[in-house]
Parts: C-alpha cells; structure tokens; sequence
C-alpha cells in the first residue's frame, strides 16, 4: 500500500514539472500590449458616386507613463511672471472598438450663365419688387435680369450611412500639478473709431448727409445698381484747414444694373481725410440714362479711421415726368470703393427699404477746434473790398435736367480757364456750375485752380445773383493759406471771352 502511494506522488510530481515547463515556454516575455486587427473595404464607383466600406478593428493597449516636469518662467512684457509645475502621470487604457460603415451618395449638378429670371427694361425690376442680379448679362433693348431666384442649379444627393462602435476603455490617471504664478500687467491703449463691418456707423453732427441717426451697412440692402467711375488724375491739395484733401478727376464711367447708362468727363470727387483719420466725401456726377436722359448725382459719405470702404448716401436728381421718376424718391444707400491701381472708383447702390440698423454703433466725431466743410452754401454778406484775382472761366454745354421735385437743376460744365490779379495760374478741366433755377436762382460753381507755382486751391463759389460767397481750401502751409480764412465775396458772372464768363474775388468788408 505505501508502495502505490509513493509512486502515485512520483507520478504527480513529474507531471507538475512538465507543466510548468511548458507554461515557461509560452510565456517568456510579454510586451505591454496586443492588437489584432482586421480590416476589408469594398468601393464601387461609377459617375454617381456608391461607396461601401466595412472596417474591424479591435485593437487592446497597455500603457504605463511617468511624467515629472518642472518649469520656471520670467516674462516682462509691462509684466512679471514665473510659474512652477511638477506633474506624475500614469495611465493604463485597454480599448476594443468594432466601426461598420456603408455609405451611398449620388450628385447631380449643372449650372449656366443665362438669366435666371427675366429680362426687363431698367426701372422695372424695382417696380416688380425683384431683386437685380448683377452676374447676368441680357440683351441691349432688356438690360436688367431681374429675379427673386438667384439660383440655378439642380443637385440630387442620396446619402446613407450604417456605423456601429463598440468601445472599452479602462483609464488609471494619478496626477499631482503644483503650479505657482505671479503676473503683473500693465496694458495703455488709444483706440479710434473702425471695425465698422455689421454695424451702424454714426456721422458727425456737422455732416449727417441727411441720416444723422446713422446709416447701417448698405449691402444689407438689396442691390438696385453699379456706378463704375474712370479715374483720372488724382490732385493732391495737402493739409488744409480742414484735414488732408484731395481731388479725384472722373474722366468718364459706366452703370449697369436697374439704371444702365454712362458717367460725363468732368465729375468729381473731393475726398477729406481728418486728422484723427475719420473720412468726409462728397462726390458731384453727371451721368445720362441710356436714352440720354440727363441726370446728377450728389453724393455725401463718410468713414471711420482704417475702413476702406465709404458708406455713402446718393442724392440723385432726374426729371420727374420721365420713367426715371424712382430715382428721386427711393430709399437709397450705397458704398463708394477707390481701386487706384486699377484707375476706378466704384460705387455699388443699395435699395435700404427693408434694412433694421444694427444696434452696435460706432459713432464718428471731428476733431476739435478745426473748421467743419458745408454741405450747404456758406452764408455770409458783406460788401466788395481790395479784389485778390479774376478768372477767365471757359464752359461748355448747358445740361439741362429740368424738374426733380426740388427745383429745375441745371448744369454747365467748366471746360478750364486762366486766374490774374494777386493769383496767377489756371482753371483745371472739370467741375461745373450746378445752377438750381427757380423764382431766386443758386449758383453752387465747383471747380479747381492750379497756381503758375503748383499751389492746388479748391473753389465753391455759391449763392444767389448779388450775394455770392466764395470759399476756398488749399494747403494750410503754403503761399495762398490766407485764402483758408474765408473773408471774401465774388462778383456776378459776367461775359468772358470764347463764351466763357469772368469772375472777380474780393475781400469782404
């Protein structure tokens, strides 16, 4: 009997040890992580696109990490601060994750150039409510494509996706952070009006152009025409009493849109810079429907400091029994943008009748103690004193635009001209006599001098027959910035020579 029980433990004994061996083999060193995975994907694709895919992964991850770090910092910028931080870390993260996706997507598009909508006369799309669509052409005698669709194109899309995510994490974080921060700052900023863009800009008290309440973003409206100017030369005034001038020659230019129709050689516009880098505009345009209907434009705008697009209101002017009559009645905004390396100006004109301001202002201000420009004319009497220069002044045809609603406006172009007297030099092309007739006619003359030295002055000369006040703006540093002072008065208009007239400036008593 104790001979069985001791070759039974014998037994038992060898068959422990060729286990463990065993086991010893299979198990020599193991990494910190296993992962198998799995992967197939089927694509079909033809001109419509079908994609399958089926993805299996399982993926099983072991991790360990010790992480000590340590960090002083010094950083003086009006400011001190130093920091210190020590960090342990460990992580163990087992993660099993099974994705299947199919997906199906068919896309058909085409587009084309053509008018979406229709094509009207100008004026009509304004009539119909429709919205003008600029990136469309149509034919001479229908110009306008009109439409409250902007769109033209058709895409089908079928999309179907099946996933399904299995995932087990397991995550051990231990983490000890001591951190320790002194930080002294010290921060001065002066900052002037800008940023404008989704606000309602606020015009100075001295030149509201008529929304002194503020004009929202004017591409907030709906797009009613395009003015695309041809720059001339630009005239560089300098510094004046009022800010930094400058006078831009428009030598011509187009308009497409609910008005098509062309820009006379000879329009201006007079761009102020103020010190503080805000923007005053007014621009003085003679332009023709397409038909030949005369019409002036009248534009004020302004801008805060750094913006470079001008929001503008156009003050339009056409003879209200002609089919143009809306020009003189809509709700209208618009943006003025100079492209000098291009030789344009443009200006894009809104119809702002569904337009909410925004809220947020931005508020514009002149500087203090710097004469403010007039909108209106300068109104002022006194008698005739020592004269300072007359001027030979050259015209050119009558433009008559007849009754807006406001009066009858009539234009005469100033074709140049020469200046004597305590002033030599010449009368620069452009500008013209913006007459508005009626029982007591206001002559509002517009126009440039060059001195023979190359002293830039620019002349409004405005008022009724008899009471005519000039006002003059040239550098406030140069041999004519006495003239900035205002203290003068003009003679009437008389015959001059070639069919000109002749004008003497005095100072007033």
């Amino acid at each position: 009997m104790n001979h069985k029980v001791k070759t039974a433990a014998a037994f038992l004994t060898l068959l422990l040890m060729a286990l463990l061996v065993s086991c010893s083999g299979s198990n020599a060193d193991s990494s910190d992580g296993n992962s198998d995975s799995d992967s197939d994907s089927d694509s079909d694709t033809d001109s419509d696109t079908d994609s399958d895919s089926d993805t299996d992964t399982d993926s099983d991850t072991d991790s360990d990490s010790d992480s000590d770090s340590d960090s002083d910092s010094d950083s003086d910028t009006d400011g001190d601060s130093d920091a210190d931080s020590d960090s342990d870390s460990d992580s163990d993260a087992d993660s099993d994750a099974d994705s299947d996706t199919d997906s199906d997507s068919d896309s058909d598009s085409d587009g084309d150039n053509d008018c979406p909508g229709t094509c009207v006369a100008q004026g009509a799309c304004r009539e119909m409510n429709g919205t003008y669509l600029a990136e469309y052409t149509c034919p001479a005698e229908s110009p306008v494509c009109c439409s409250t669709d902007t769109t033209d194109a058709d895409t089908d899309t079928d999309s179907d996706t099946d996933s399904d995510t299995d995932s087990d994490t397991d995550s051990d974080t231990d983490s000890d952070s001591d951190s320790d921060t002194d930080s002294d700052t010290d921060t001065d900023s002066d900052s002037d009006t800008g940023g404008s863009d989704g606000k309602t800009v606020v015009p100075d008290a001295s030149w509201t152009c008529g929304v002194p309440e503020g004009l929202a973003p004017p591409s907030d409206g709906a797009l009613v025409m395009t003015i695309t100017f041809d720059l001339g030369e630009i005239h560089d005034v300098g510094d004046t009493h009022q800010g930094h001038r400058r006078i831009l020659d428009i030598n011509g230019g187009s308009i497409s849109g609910d008005l098509t129709g062309s820009v006379t050689k000879g329009s201006l516009d007079l761009e102020l810079t103020l010190s503080n880098g805000n923007v005053e505009l007014e621009q003085l345009n003679m332009m023709s429907a397409q038909d030949g209907t005369p019409i002036f434009l009248r534009v004020c705008g302004f801008a805060p400091s750094g913006d470079n697009v001008v929001r503008v209101i156009p003050n339009f002017e056409v003879n209200k029994s002609t089919a143009y009559n809306w020009l003189n009645t809509g709700n209208f905004a618009g943006e003025r943008i100079l492209d000098e390396q291009a030789g344009t100006i443009t200006l894009k004109v809104y119809d702002m009748s569904n337009v909410t301001a925004p809220a947020e202002k931005v508020t514009l201000s002149d500087p203090d103690g710097v004469p403010n420009q007039l909108w209106e004319c300068f109104d002022v009497t006194g008698g005739k004193g020592d004269p300072i220069f007359t001027e030979s002044v050259g015209l050119g045809a009558s433009i008559s635009v007849g009754d807006f609603g406001g009066g009858s406006r009539n234009i005469i172009p100033i074709t140049g001209g020469t200046v004597t007297g305590n002033i030599t030099g010449n009368v620069l092309y452009g500008g013209a006599d913006f007459q508005l007739l009626g029982g007591n006619m206001i002559i509002d003359a517009r126009y440039t001098l060059e001195t023979n030295d190359g002293e830039l002055i620019l002349i409004r000369n405005c008022g009724s027959f008899g009471a005519l006040v000039p006002t003059f703006e040239t550098s406030a540093t140069g041999k004519y910035s006495y003239l900035n002072e205002n203290v003068y008065v003009s003679s009437d208009p008389g015959g001059g020579a070639g069919g000109g007239v002749s004008i003497t400036f005095y100072k007033r008593l």
